[in-house]
């Protein structure tokens, strides 16, 4: 790895840290792997010499900004920023409480009210009411 590279990989570092920070401020919808960024140095007939640390891939899994599924492959670390520099740019710029976007929160809880409604009437799923507050004292929360 060069240094230049490794400066490239820190600045893909903090603009996720940021665009997720901005991403939480609002929502909580993630996975446990979210940010995760993977360097790929190759395969044992890639690096005739074993001392070779080139670069030959970076991988990027978020959930939340990647278009491509949960994880997106890169073939370097210049494509990779280029495209974490885009999600940056859109994440920050995206206004959680614009009407546009509270519209579409609003059309979603309604979709998963309909869709927890269609599951209770097929019987699919059952809502029942459990009394916890005897469990809830046990474990020291208030009742």
């Amino acid at each position: 790895m060069t240094p230049d590279e490794y400066q490239k990989l820190q600045e893909i570092s903090r603009l996720l840290k940021e665009a997720y920070d901005h991403y939480f401020e609002y929502e909580g919808h993630c996975k446990s792997a979210e940010g995760r960024i993977s360097i790929d140095y190759g395969t044992l007939w890639d690096r005739e010499d074993p001392n070779d640390m080139s670069i030959r891939g970076v991988e990027i899994y978020s959930y939340v900004f990647c278009r491509e599924g949960r994880s997106q492959f890169f073939t370097t670390v210049d494509v990779a920023l280029e495209v974490v520099r885009g999600w940056h740019v859109e994440e920050m710029a995206y206004d959680y409480n614009s009407p546009e976007a509270l519209e579409n929160q609003r059309m979603m809880d309604e979709m998963a009210a309909d869709f927890l409604e269609k599951m209770i009437d097929s019987e699919r799923l059952t809502i029942i009411d459990v009394d916890l507050s005897d469990e809830d004292e046990q474990y020291g929360f208030p009742v």
